[in-house]
């Protein structure tokens, strides 16, 4: 607010120095006209001060543009005018006259005026840079050749989470510069306007008019205003210069962002901060393990509770509480990663790269060095050409984290590692570095390989037994029963009723809750409801059991893909692409594959086949997701099964010997079998010769069909007939289904063009590199990233392909 004040103050200031200037301007040409022996010198005053009062108004839009990020490059600018005072960089002006086009540019140099101003920028930007400027600021110099354009934009080019532009009491000491340099100028350009009243002009023509200066005192005066825009002028370029030196500095950072290609970190957590309750999670934040590990040095909590405990969501509370810490004290940064079993290509690398992209955010608010390491790596890899290795990543992590104060590193659901072995091998290493000013966090289920590795790192754990859950859940349940639309409308005693028998079965499990309260919003009557809260089930699977039982009978094949997909799919899914998939039949035995006509009319339908199974989650961070995700009203939306532990179920032994919903079962090779033949039955119907580069936009499971139904079709299950069928029906290499795959193919990833063979012995799939070899497929044929099949099947080590190929007449030597 005192910046803002400060800034109008200044904004006045400068108003009224560019008045005065107008009114000496028409002096002049009064006073010219009166006295013809004074012609010469008022041109030179008039050329002057229209030159200072150009400058001026220039100086006045830099101020009064977009406060709020005006005010933020003031105080380059005011150093400059310091620097300029303080080291009398200007000197003495040059008395030289002034040209009419020279003032009209506003530079106000005298001479030759290239190289005098070249020769004054050089001394103000050595003296600027021994002040605290950056060397970068001498290109500047080397281009001013031409009149400067001192106009600055109102636009603040800062680093994300942090301003260059100074500390606040950098800003105060220059917020008391430019007024005084501006009272100094608004003074000197009054005492001119005095000299040159008239009023005498008026009084007699005829009487001769006094002249008003003195011997020399023109110059002197010239001299003072010369000085004045002189100095102005500098800073505006200087601000120019550090302005163009921010913008730099800002493409660099982005350029790094895009480098460190880190995964989704933020998407999980906002969704699992907006389903958080007001008040929840305060018996954690309050307890004494808590406050003891945000304080005490090299410190290791580990919050451990049951699946569907809520820890996922007190996670986010963490986080956010932290967060608000770090943003007051810009010594302390945290960096967190939400595991997900959905995630299946997350390894400790894309872990590294996210915390390094956080605390890199971050090191705007800190020293400098805090980012230098980074900006070295990113050079010495010809400026993001060459990836990071482990260790470098490593490295990296370790050297940001040594320049904060305290960083807080918080990572949720270690139970849910695609690799746990790995990533449990990478913590214990974070926590070998031994810092002082590391403080983790970890949250998991309470599993034996988990315990083993962190009991001799944690400094403090704490179980979420459901005597502390249980006031989550109340709270929980009381806003459910409030803000419902369907839940509201019982009685206070009724609600009372749901209350206390849902918490008296949750058993400290969030999860449990949330699917029972989805169940008795179902209810029509009270007669429904309290027969239904008489009968609730006593786990989550028989929770998940209830839910497939009441799945009508004309969607079981709907809810079984549906299920499938979620389970074993290699990226996320939105709504859009899981209508394409139920559109699609593969094993279809006559009429074609994909039917538009059994699309959904509203992709939201998808949601009801298994209510609390499945879930819909908004994405925020767009960088990470491709944009097949979107939903077709410009959001990016991910569909998803609900919770790790219905995964779990589906999987399970409990359901493949269900005696009821054994059908639903999802098997790992029958489901991505299913998920490799409707990729392929997709594919297939691109049969004309142009695809438009929007086409995910009409066929949303374009893209995801092109890059994965390789990946799904595993050497296990390539011996499925119908998929073979298939997979031949599409890799015909004159075909235009084949060429318009590979057009799909190679806009997701870089690929160079070669024959099918090659494809399948890189992907180590016998059965159809000898389905294909069979057909006529070259078995020489050249292309691709290995050169051939033979190269391609001996580096990725299929050894059975290798010698498929060798007794097909592969040449070695090719």
């Amino acid at each position: 607010m005192a910046e803002a004040l400060a800034g109008l103050a200044v904004a006045a200031s400068v108003i009224a120095v560019v008045r005065t200037t107008e009114d000496v301007i028409t002096k002049c040409s009064a006073y010219r006209v009166a006295y013809k022996n004074a012609s010469k010198d008022m041109n030179r005053l008039s050329h002057q001060v229209s030159g200072l009062r150009k400058v001026l108004l220039d100086l006045s839009r830099l101020i009064v543009t977009e406060e709020s990020q005006t005010f933020s490059r003031l105080p380059t600018l005011l150093t400059a005018l310091d620097i300029s005072h303080d080291d009398h960089i200007l000197g003495e002006p040059s008395q030289v006259t002034q040209s009419e086009d020279d003032a009209r540019s506003g530079c106000g140099f005298t001479g030759s005026m290239p190289s005098e101003r070249t020769g004054l920028l050089k001394r103000l930007l050595k003296s600027f840079k021994r002040k605290g400027g950056k060397d970068m600021i001498d290109t500047q110099c080397e281009h001013t050749d031409g009149t400067p354009s001192p106009t600055a934009t109102s636009d603040s080019l800062t680093a994300e989470g942090g301003s260059t532009t100074g500390n606040a009491s950098e800003r105060q000491n220059c917020h008391k510069s430019l007024p005084r340099v501006l009272r100094d100028c608004h003074a000197e350009v009054q005492s001119l306007s005095k000299k040159l009243e008239t009023k005498n002009i008026r009084a007699s023509r005829k009487e001769a008019l006094a002249y008003a200066f003195k011997q020399g005192e023109v110059n002197k005066i010239l001299d003072k205003l010369q000085k004045f825009q002189q100095l102005l002028v500098v800073a505006l370029s200087i601000d120019q210069a550090r302005l163009a030196l921010e913008a730099h500095d800002n493409q660099r950072r982005q350029d790094i962002y895009k480098w460190l290609a880190a995964p989704d970190y933020e998407s999980k957590h906002w969704n699992a901060a907006g389903e958080r309750e007001e008040h929840t999670g305060s018996w954690f934040l309050r307890g004494e393990c808590f406050l003891e590990w945000k304080s005490k040095p090299q410190s290791f909590l580990w919050l451990h509770g049951k699946a569907g405990a809520g820890k996922t969501i007190l996670c986010s509370t963490i986080i956010r509480v932290i967060s608000d810490h770090s943003k007051s004290d810009p010594s302390v940064a945290v960096a967190f990663f939400y595991f997900d079993f959905r995630s299946k290509d997350i390894e400790p690398p894309s872990l590294l790269r996210a915390l390094i992209k956080q605390l890199y955010l971050q090191s705007a608010r800190a020293p400098a060095k805090t980012s230098d390491y980074l900006m070295k790596l990113f050079s010495d890899k010809e400026n993001g050409q060459g990836s990071l290795s482990p260790e470098e990543l490593k490295s990296t992590l370790k050297s940001i984290i040594s320049n904060f104060e305290n960083t807080y590193i918080i990572l949720d659901a270690l139970d849910e590692c695609p690799d746990r072995h790995r990533f449990l091998g990478l913590i214990k290493e974070i926590h070998g570095w031994n810092f002082d000013t590391l403080h983790l966090l970890a949250t998991s289920r309470d599993e034996q390989d988990i315990e083993k590795t962190l009991r001799d790192l944690v400094s403090h754990q704490v179980s979420m037994d459901e005597g502390l859950v249980d006031s989550d859940i109340r709270v929980y349940v009381s806003r459910k029963l409030k803000d419902d639309n369907k839940l509201s409308k019982y009685s206070g005693e009724k609600k009372e009723t749901i209350k206390t028998t849902l918490i008296d079965g949750a058993h400290g499990m969030f999860r449990w809750v949330v699917c029972q309260l989805d169940a008795l919003r179902k209810c029509r009557s009270p007669y429904e409801l309290s027969k239904t809260l008489t009968n609730l089930p006593k786990t989550l699977y028989e929770t998940y059991d209830r839910i497939l039982l009441g799945i009508d009978e004309s969607n079981r094949v709907y809810a079984l893909k549906l299920l499938q997909w979620l389970a074993f799919s290699v990226n996320p899914i939105s709504l859009c692409m899981a209508v394409e998939v139920l559109a699609t039949d593969p094993d279809a035995e006559t009429g074609p594959l994909f039917v538009p006509e059994r699309r959904f009319d509203d992709p939201r339908d998808i949601l009801t086949l298994c209510s609390s199974l499945v879930s819909i989650t908004t994405i925020t961070d767009d960088t990470w997701y491709p944009e097949y995700l979107q939903d077709g009203q410009g959001k990016l939306t991910e569909l998803r099964l609900a919770h790790f532990s219905v995964r779990e179920y589906l999987v399970s032994e409990y359901l493949r010997t269900h005696s009821k919903l054994a059908f639903y079962h999802c098997d790992e090779k029958l489901g991505n079998t299913f998920i490799a033949k409707t990729c392929v039955s997709y594919l297939l119907q691109f049969d004309q010769h142009y695809i438009s580069q929007d086409i995910w936009i009409s066929h949303p499971l374009c893209s995801y069909a092109a890059e994965y139904w390789i990946r799904h079709t595993q050497p296990d299950n390539d011996d499925d007939s119908t998929l073979r069928r298939l997979i031949i029906g599409l890799l015909q290499p004159e075909s235009v289904v084949y060429s318009n795959w590979l057009e799909l193919y190679r806009r997701n990833q870089w690929s160079e063009k070669c024959g099918p063979i090659h494809y399948m012995a890189e992907a180590g799939l016998t059965i159809l590199s000898r389905d294909l070899l069979d057909n006529g497929a070259d078995v020489n044929v050249q292309g691709g990233r290995y050169g051939n099949a033979l190269q391609a099947a001996s580096l990725q080590g299929h050894n059975a392909i290798v010698q498929l190929l060798l007794v097909k007449g592969a040449d070695v030597n090719a």
